[in-house]
């Protein structure tokens, strides 16, 4: 088309100029593969390592798709589910101690007077352990309270477990604030939080020594009855 066939009375001196294609409203899409957590909307997209806020993302267009929604509300649904997946199967078991490389051999002979004092010496640790979990039932526990970390115009609440359960905005702040800015924030406000997160008190120190010596003690036993294995 030459620029005779274009007919100026059709244009629109106010139209605004399009330079490529219209911008598209940006979903942060759920990818199981990178391990990230989106709410129902995909506005908003967090990461934990080891329990912890590791990475967030907020989508460009965040302001137009929120409705009736709330930034705060899109961070809160992401950080319940994610904390939610993090939790299942995470229980650690202590690994039990390994006795393959003792050398049993200068054990005394099995009979009537050695298994007599291994049967006192069991049942001494199992009740110096018995009295040991007694103690550590009853003894009073400390229980840390929600924490909050802020920076600029964003404030994380950590909960007793040291888990970031909520995000709130100054809204005067959020109105100007970008994608980019806003979690940058966020994670410089959960990193301020964790500073000041202190851990609940479950010292369970005694309680392993004694599990552990009552295994070797259960180990020398069987090597004792066992002579040709030693």
């Amino acid at each position: 088309m030459s620029p005779e066939d274009v007919q100026t009375d059709d244009l629109d001196p106010l139209a605004p100029v399009i330079y490529g294609d219209e911008p598209v409203e940006e979903t942060l899409e759920e990818d199981a593969a990178d391990g990230g957590v989106s709410d129902s909307d995909g506005i908003v997209r967090v990461w934990l390592e080891d329990g912890r806020l590791s990475k967030v993302r907020v989508s460009p267009t965040w302001y137009t798709r929120l409705g009736k929604r709330t930034l705060t509300e899109c961070f809160s649904q992401a950080l319940r589910m994610a904390n939610a997946n993090a939790s299942v199967g995470v229980v650690e078991q202590r690994q039990a101690p390994s006795f393959d490389d003792v050398d049993f051999s200068g054990l005394p002979r099995f009979n009537n007077r050695t298994f007599a004092v291994m049967q006192n010496l069991v049942a001494d640790a199992e009740q110096r352990w018995d009295e040991a979990i007694e103690r550590y039932r009853s003894r009073p526990r400390t229980e840390p309270g929600t924490v909050e970390g802020r920076s600029k115009g964003v404030t994380v609440a950590l909960n007793g477990a040291g888990l970031a359960q909520s995000v709130t905005f100054d809204e005067k702040w959020l109105d100007s604030a970008q994608a980019g800015t806003i979690c940058d924030h966020v994670m410089a406000a959960a990193e301020n939080a964790y500073a000041k997160h202190v851990p609940g008190d479950d010292d369970r120190d005694e309680l392993n020594d004694l599990e552990d010596e009552h295994r070797f003690l259960m180990a020398t036993l069987k090597a004792m009855l066992n002579p040709k294995e030693r």
